[in-house]
């Protein structure tokens, strides 16, 4: 079974307050299995109907109630359409006054071999549901995304950002989304990458002049702007560089501008962060330490002659398990591997190249070449600016009679400055956008 992705989180209750989660969670369970098809969702193993594959859905719950706290789990397994069987198994616990929520998301090929078939998990609905129902879930001492886009709209606010990425103790992915319409290429996307993360990472939405703050504050390549989607992972690079992973709009338009590329994109920064989840979230110490005491209490109360058969069970379980890990190793090698090629391919990190202001975009122009740029920021007498693929969509150029500082970042840019004309759109803010005959 290949662990596809996982979610944790807990919350510090009183006993009363306690047992009311224990018997959400068992309602919440419930409510999941009937939509999924189940006649009798509060039997401890059943049938359902499942909406892919073959039809074959199978559930069974486990309840383990022990003197260090209490377990409720539920496993479900079904089948796609090729044949593939997933499972997704979600385990509470209650220890010590935390209740504690556990949920991984598995599958194994209807085959043996090797073959570059693609899986793409998703959130399931139980675990959103579980989120929901209460607001003080936290991972690792922070508080879990609801699958909600948080706005951000002014400075005060994009320095909030900007504090929050750089924060040490952030345990959890952020995104951010810019909402610039010059670059957006599928409306109210932030929406849908909030819903597809909720419990994984949180999503802001920055409109044009927050982008602006943040790329003051964060400078070139850390920055999100003009439609572009950054994905911001929680630990820094040695330097105090943020990591991160960039989707700018031309790089989003590859995917297709209609719903199926849509899909594409979402598919693609679902399974980017959820195979992170997998390889880096383990099973709490909590339900660990119940799944233990529930084997001792059971070890204790049997005679020594089941004692002697359980020993044997157990050993030739272990073995098993032995061969199991082997395997998990190795299908854990093989994610990660897969992993780093999908970030490499189509999301990786600012390269020191990208990063350094002073590097050039493209090839250098030629007579004859019209070019486009967008100022991002200022300083130094120089304003910084990047190559535009396209011009905006305003098409209100004027002479540029005014723009030493723009000129100069062109110069810088480019390397030289022998244009024959300099434009600027009047309609555009935020900075300028310029249109060079070269």
């Amino acid at each position: 079974m290949q662990i596809l992705g996982a979610y944790s989180m807990h919350a510090v209750v009183e006993p009363a307050d306690a047992a009311e989660r224990i018997a959400i969670f068992k309602s919440l369970t419930e409510g999941w299995l009937k939509q999924k098809g189940s006649d009798s969702p509060d039997a401890d193993e059943g049938e359902f109907r499942s909406q892919t594959g073959d039809g074959t859905g199978l559930f069974s719950r486990t309840t383990l109630k022990t003197a260090v706290g209490e377990l409720h789990e539920l496993n479900l397994d079904e089948t796609a359409s090729n044949g593939d069987l997933f499972s997704t198994r979600v385990s509470m616990s209650y220890v010590e006054e935390r209740i504690t929520v556990f949920a991984t998301l598995g599958a194994a090929p209807n085959s043996v071999s090797v073959t570059d078939g693609v899986l793409h998990p998703k959130c399931p609905a139980i675990i959103r549901s579980i989120i929901r129902s209460y607001d003080d879930w936290s991972f690792n001492e922070q508080l879990l995304p609801t699958g909600r886009v948080r706005y951000v709209s002014n400075e005060e606010e994009a320095l909030d950002i900007c504090d929050e990425l750089r924060w040490k103790g952030r345990s959890l992915p952020m995104v951010l989304v810019s909402s610039d319409s010059e670059g957006v290429v599928w409306p109210k996307i932030a929406d849908d990458i909030a819903v597809q993360l909720t419990g994984l990472a949180e999503v802001v939405e920055v409109d044009r002049d927050a982008a602006w703050t943040i790329t003051d504050e964060l400078k070139k390549a850390a920055s999100c702007y003009l439609g572009a989607v950054r994905l911001y992972w929680p630990d820094t690079r040695q330097d105090s560089r943020l990591r991160s992973q960039l989707w700018t709009s031309e790089r989003q338009d590859s995917f297709g501008k209609d719903e199926a590329g849509r899909r594409r994109f979402l598919s693609l920064i679902r399974k980017t962060v959820l195979t992170a989840a997998a390889l880096t979230i383990s099973e709490p110490r909590d339900i660990k330490e119940v799944r233990r005491a529930s084997s001792k209490e059971r070890l204790a109360t049997q005679g020594v002659e089941s004692l002697k058969n359980q020993i044997v069970e157990l050993q030739e379980r272990i073995a098993g398990l032995e061969a199991n890990l082997a395997s998990a190793n190795a299908i854990q090698a093989h994610t990660r591997h897969e992993f780093e090629a999908y970030r490499d391919k189509y999301g990786g990190s600012v390269s020191e190249e990208a990063a350094n202001d002073d590097a050039p975009l493209s090839a250098p122009p030629v007579k004859g070449d019209t070019r486009y740029y967008k100022k991002i920021s200022s300083g130094g007498g120089v304003d910084r600016m990047v190559y535009r693929l396209k011009a905006c969509n305003h098409n209100a150029w004027v002479p540029a009679f005014a723009g030493d500082q723009a000129e100069k970042g062109i110069e810088k840019l480019e390397g030289r400055k022998n244009w024959r004309s300099l434009f600027k759109c009047r309609s555009c803010d935020g900075g300028g956008f310029w249109k060079v005959n070269w």
